[in-house]
């Protein structure tokens, strides 16, 4: 037995009516699998849906032997959820770092690209001192009052990688792009344990989602895309972060389409699930 909306139904009945009706194929009936809501393990159909992915469920284990912590950068273009997707995380308990590469233009008198990255390392070093003298406290029996890192996971808005990727739109050497992009990879992954994520989503829905924050932006934003011509860099810039996927800069490709998928999506590939508690019986 098993549950659609708050009926109770058993599988033949559902098969009949259904096919009955024309609501489903009698492929998809056999190919549906029925969780007991009393039998059901934790997080199940996630694993069902979402597989880890080796490499970075080891980066985890690793940097927790380690004591340090795994900082997980969002990369993609703007439009891809990224955003949106730290949202998410936040809202269930991890700790993230909000890092708008367009927000620094607004800001900044200077180049953008230094002080987005100027501004991304003291976070990061702020985090890394903060864990190290959690470390040095747990060592010496002391009170640790310093916020815990859930997971030992940081997700992070963006990464050096836009610097370059940015800096890069007038430039057609891809060749040298990507040679810089490994570069400071190497730099950062020796100063730190890191995971870069390419979020991807179809251009046409990245032009939908930005076509509707464009609409509510003030007139002074609206003057800043003209002039950083954002708008039309959003296509090489898409084609680029496409090529340095054919590239293996990222470790991993999420698809974003749906953000709402896409959070435990990620989630999995760290062999993370969520708990689901069923009410008990009465």
């Amino acid at each position: 037995m098993f549950l659609v909306g708050n009926h109770k139904l058993i599988p033949t009945i559902i098969n009949n009516n259904c096919l009955k009706n024309g609501y489903f194929k009698e492929s998809v009936i056999t190919s549906l699998k029925f969780y007991s809501t009393s039998k059901r393990e934790e997080g199940s159909v996630e694993r069902e849906w979402w597989k880890p992915t080796d490499s970075l469920s080891e980066a985890l284990e690793k940097s927790k032997a380690q004591k340090k912590p795994l900082f997980v950068f969002l990369e993609g273009p703007s439009g891809s959820g990224k955003q949106q997707l730290l949202e998410r995380l936040s809202n269930i308990g991890y700790k993230t770092i909000q890092n708008s590469f367009f927000k620094h233009s607004l800001s900044s008198t200077s180049s953008t690209s230094s002080t987005f990255d100027n501004t991304l390392n003291q976070s990061i070093n702020s985090i890394k001192n903060n864990s190290n003298n959690n470390n040095n406290n747990n060592n010496n029996n002391s009170n640790n009052n310093n916020e815990e890192i859930k997971n030992n996971i940081i997700f992070i808005h963006r990464s050096p990688i836009s610097s370059i990727i940015y800096n890069n739109n007038n430039n057609n050497n891809n060749e040298k792009l990507i040679k810089e992009i490994k570069e400071i990879k190497e730099v950062n992954n020796e100063n730190y344990n890191s995971i870069y994520i390419y979020c991807k989503t179809p251009i046409e829905l990245i032009e939908q989602r930005l076509g509707g924050r464009y609409h509510f932006y003030e007139d002074n934003e609206t003057e800043l895309l003209e002039k950083l011509k954002i708008k039309s860099h959003q296509e090489p810039s898409y084609e680029i972060y496409n090529l340095l996927e054919k590239e293996s800069i990222f470790n991993q490709t999420l698809d974003t389409t749906s953000i709402k998928q896409a959070c435990p999506s990620l989630l999995a590939n760290f062999n993370i699930y969520f708990n689901v508690q069923f009410p008990p019986k009465k």
